[in-house]
């Protein structure tokens, strides 16, 4: 059957000229791109060989076990080839393979400088192109392709050809990870059996579930640290679940309450105390016995209220204000804060002798954008809470907006994520879920070599200028920095004029609308 997504080329395009070879190169490399798996990528490849090498067939041989096996290949009509009757050479792949790169094939019939196997001749082929295919590190396995014409790739044709192998291998990278990132959403749920509440299997997690299982079932303090919405407070929860689920878990925002209320706000206070007291009141200490106090923004305690909290872990007793009566206290203290509070401790806005106190354990919660593989894992699991919040029947999340999520800066980390994939499930109407209109260009990246290049004219007008700009502006800057910032001596250097350098840098660099 013919391949349907590479049909919009016509088959009797010819590389006439550069530019035509150009117009083609953009029309395969944007369908390349536009793939969402591995199979139909790699059809998409083979496809664009063929037209632009005008050979009669292509073939994708995976490298699997020292084993070299053909999975899809296509004809010089695009309609898919029978893998079990192929007949190819072996001795070409492999030594492709042993070399690592592109190699040309002239002259089969004739002059060859490694044994080839019979087939060959009896197929009548006279050229053939192979590259080896690897991705993140990994041999895939090889790209081949023949024709039984005499005839040589041309400067151009190579450096073409050249260009679809190297676009290939960054969208198949991309493809092969969304795929794998895929899987693992799928079964991430019910992996963390130790804190199901808690979403990710990356390596920095994974890092973080060892010592939360160390210290869970223990009394001792614990300081988290990590950006706002990177998930500090589901780490305390889930801490006090290991301790003990059926106490009491007080949360205290320390930077959200008024410095002159957080006080009777902690400690509580006696009927009498001041202008309003009609009644004695606990404080959030104090109702923490036997649980867990997680004290939010602990960087933002008060000094005085900083000596009055050391006294508590001290001596383990509490007074409420107005009062002389010294309550015993046994609560276990986690802390949070979005600040270097070492630092802090180094200028002396922070006591010293508190801070080891609530420090006997430290966990460093990573921004979001230095746990990729938990993202897509988040956003399947917010899919699923608010399909049943918005009566959704939402299946999953398509291939280009999981590129997006994966390429996003996320400065708000989770809880970002989670109001992203709530707005788009309550304005989604399909069977996927799509982001493309809610994530703000500032925040992206300008250029992905992963972002999928646009099919229509206009669109990649955009896309191919913000991609100029960009670079135009990091060589400019890169020269000047090499040269302390001498404007005068980086034009020297890079041979371009000083105007022409004030130009780039004073060019606004064109976003993504």
């Amino acid at each position: 059957h013919s391949f349907a997504p590479f049909q919009l080329i016509k088959k009797e395009t010819q590389v006439a000229s550069p530019k035509a070879g150009m117009d083609m190169l953009w029309e395969i490399i944007s369908k390349i791109h536009s793939n969402e798996t591995f199979q139909n990528t790699m059809q998409t490849v083979l496809a664009g060989i063929i037209k632009i090498g005008k050979l009669q067939r292509a073939v994708f041989f995976a490298f699997q076990e020292d084993n070299i096996e053909p999975v899809v290949g296509l004809n010089s009509e695009l309609e898919s080839i029978d893998m079990e009757t192929l007949s190819i050479s072996t001795t070409i792949l492999q030594e492709t393979l042993k070399l690592g790169e592109t190699r040309y094939f002239y002259d089969l019939q004739e002059d060859i400088p490694f044994d080839i196997h019979s087939s060959i001749f009896g197929l009548g082929l006279r050229t053939a192109v192979c590259y080896p295919l690897i991705v993140n590190n990994r041999v895939e396995g090889v790209i081949y392709a023949d024709t039984t014409n005499d005839r040589r790739f041309d400067e151009v044709e190579q450096n073409l050809l050249q260009t679809v192998f190297a676009q290939a291998k960054i969208a198949l990278e991309k493809t092969k990870k969304i795929e794998n990132l895929k899987t693992q959403q799928q079964r991430s749920l019910p992996d963390n059996q130790i804190f199901p509440e808690i979403i990710g299997n990356s390596k920095e997690m994974q890092q973080i579930y060892e010592v939360m299982k160390t210290v869970g079932e223990h009394n001792v303090n614990v300081l988290i640290t990590g950006p706002t919405g990177s998930g500090k407070e589901l780490i305390a929860r889930a801490l006090h679940n290991e301790y003990n689920a059926e106490a009491p878990f007080i949360p205290v925002n320390c930077a959200a309450i008024p410095e002159n209320l957080l006080e009777s706000e902690l400690f509580g206070y006696a009927k009498g105390a001041f202008t309003g007291a009609d009644r004695n009141r606990k404080g959030k200490i104090e109702a923490a016995h036997g649980g867990t106090l997680f004290l939010d923004e602990i960087a933002e305690l008060p000094a005085v209220l900083q000596a009055k909290l050391l006294r508590v872990l001290q001596e383990r007793v509490i007074t409420p204000l107005g009062s002389n009566q010294e309550i015993p206290i046994s609560i276990r203290l986690i802390c949070a804060t979005n600040q270097d509070i070492e630092a802090m401790v180094e200028k002396g806005s922070f006591r010293q002798d508190l801070f080891y106190r609530i420090n006997v354990v430290s966990i460093k919660m990573p921004p979001l954008k230095d746990r990729k593989d938990d993202i897509l894992p988040l956003a399947e699991y917010f899919l699923q809470r608010y399909n049943k919040k918005f009566g959704k029947n939402i299946k999953s999340i398509s291939n280009d907006s999981a590129r997006l999520l994966l390429n996003h800066n996320w400065p708000g980390n989770v809880r970002q994520l989670e109001n992203l994939v709530e707005k788009a499930v309550l304005m989604s109407s399909g069977d996927f879920l799509e982001v493309q209109n809610l994530l703000k260009t500032d925040n992206l990246k300008l250029f992905s070599a992963d972002e999928p290049i646009p099919s229509d004219w206009q669109e990649y007008k955009k896309y191919r200028k913000r991609f100029v700009d960009q670079l135009d502006r990091r060589f400019a800057k890169k020269i000047i920095t090499e040269n302390n910032g001498n404007i005068h001596r980086a034009s020297q250097q890079a041979h371009i004029p000083r105007p022409q350098i004030y130009r780039i840098l004073n060019k606004k660099v064109t976003e993504k609308q």
